[in-house]
């Protein structure tokens, strides 16, 4: 048997590649000769190599798609500026929502809530200014 000749061979049996894959294998299960198996063998593999290229292509085409998609996108922006301090009145924290509720409602005035939290001038005043624009 000669080694060194690596032209693909092509199959003897009519019809080969025509086949349905299970008849394939049926007929190498069935046929006990070498000579029908090998030659099943081989269209199922070139078969099987040509799914493989499909696919690789599919999936390069994916990641092309993905890095156009990607290059669009705008990588979110990172917040500058100092953590907001939380501060609590009667054991509950006034968040944005509590701030401008409380303010709005007239239940309480800016200045008063800035003695009773402990922080300093303006700066309830601030987050609050910056909640309302936000809201609206």
């Amino acid at each position: 048997m000669d080694v060194s000749n690596k032209e693909i061979l092509k199959p003897k049996i009519i019809g080969i590649g025509t086949k349905e894959t299970e008849k394939l294998f049926q007929t190498i299960k069935n046929d006990h000769t070498a000579n029908a198996a090998i030659q099943c063998l081989t269209e199922l593999l070139e078969r099987q190599e040509k799914q493989i290229q499909e696919l690789k292509q599919e999936l390069s085409q994916a990641k092309q798609k993905i890095t156009k998609l990607e290059s669009k996108i705008n990588p979110p922006k990172k917040k500058s500026g100092r953590k907001p301090k939380a501060y609590y009145l009667n054991g509950g924290l006034v968040d944005d929502d509590e701030l401008i509720r409380l303010i709005d409602g007239e239940f309480i005035t800016i200045s008063k809530l800035e003695k009773d939290v402990g922080a300093k001038k303006n700066v309830l005043r601030r987050r609050y200014e910056r909640a309302k624009k936000r809201q609206n």
